[in-house]
């Protein structure tokens, strides 16, 4: 969009404004018109799947209680969505991936598999899979199945970074391992604290929930830190708004704001384990942000038609 800055400070000499700073509040406000006109008319109202031991629970992001989705049957690992709104269940115990629609028809997209547990999807519609017998199995749209890697060492979740390269949290050797599309690895975190979880923010960072009860924060450049401490976090996702929500076996699901500050979005859980997150835009109605354009150019233009004088009071600007 397009946006213009008053040197106000340079524009004070006489404490009175002069016409070029009127000139300049009046193309502030046209702008701020135009942003408003030519800006979003939709709102995101996401939606949080989540795993429990014998069921999946779907919550808005906007909080209150859960409602019931899918019964899976005792043996889930983990959760993911695809481009339509599918969402995909690895069950461990009895290896197979189930497929269940938005309206909650259900069948299985895969079976016979040996201890199925992280899935993602790449921007293909190609379905990974981690299995805990040291493989990663890569599903096209239409099931048929090929062995993308057997270069890992118990993996658990999967990620995908905004370039398409496969991230795997390997519980085995305790490291966070690197795949482009071709398939060559490499090490990308070393020394991971018993990764369990993994899942980028939209700056690139890559988030690792471990079996040590933390949560860390790995940024592009490889510089690590504790975002935030949990007991028993397990697949965690990101919201469209930027907040993380993780998955704890002790029956709750924590959602953290992007500075680290947590608070319980769900409680009372029987044993969750899988989160997938769904963002859905909501478009607002043609009176809500017509309202709102003219708000911006009616108060806008209100206050540069009057005699506009500038005091040094701390710094703010009194409008007369």
């Amino acid at each position: 969009m397009f946006s213009v800055t008053c040197p106000l400070s340079s524009l004070l000499a006489e404490r009175i404004f002069t016409v070029k700073v009127h000139t300049c509040l009046i193309l502030m406000v046209a702008i701020a018109g135009i942003n408003c006109m030519w800006g979003p008319r939709e709102a995101r109202g996401d939606s949080v799947y989540v795993l429990t031991s014998s069921t999946i629970e779907k919550f808005a992001s906007s909080g209150g209680a859960g409602t019931f989705f899918g019964n899976p049957g005792f043996g889930g690992a983990s959760l993911a969505l695809d481009s339509a709104g599918d969402l995909f269940v690895a069950n461990y115990t009895y290896g197979y991936i189930q497929k269940i629609t938005p309206s909650g028809a259900s069948s299985i997209f895969a079976s016979g598999l040996q201890t199925p547990d992280g899935l993602a999807f790449d921007s293909a519609g190609n379905l990974f899979v981690a299995s805990d017998a040291n493989a990663i199995l890569k599903f096209t749209p239409d099931g048929a199945s090929t062995v993308f890697s057997t270069n890992v060492s118990r993996p658990q979740n999967l990620a995908f970074d905004s370039a398409g390269n496969l991230y795997v949290a390997n519980l085995g050797n305790q490291t966070i391992e690197k795949f482009g599309s071709s398939g060559a690895s490499s090490v990308y975190v070393s020394n991971a604290r018993l990764p369990i979880g993994i899942a980028f923010d939209a700056k690139g960072n890559l988030f690792i929930s471990g079996l040590t009860d933390t949560i860390e924060e790995v940024a592009p450049d490889g510089t690590r830190s504790i975002f935030a401490m949990e007991d028993g976090p397990y697949q965690m996702a990101f919201d469209s708004a930027g907040n993380l929500y993780a998955a704890s076996v002790t029956g709750t699901v924590d959602k953290f704001a992007p500075n680290g500050t947590g608070t319980v979005f769900a409680s009372g859980l029987d044993g969750p384990l899988g989160i997938a997150i769904q963002s859905a835009v909501v478009p607002l109605p043609a009176a809500v942000w017509m309202g709102m354009c003219e708000m911006v150019l009616v108060v806008g233009l209100g206050m540069v038609r009057g005699r506009v004088h500038a005091r040094e009071r701390g710094g703010a600007v009194a409008w007369e």
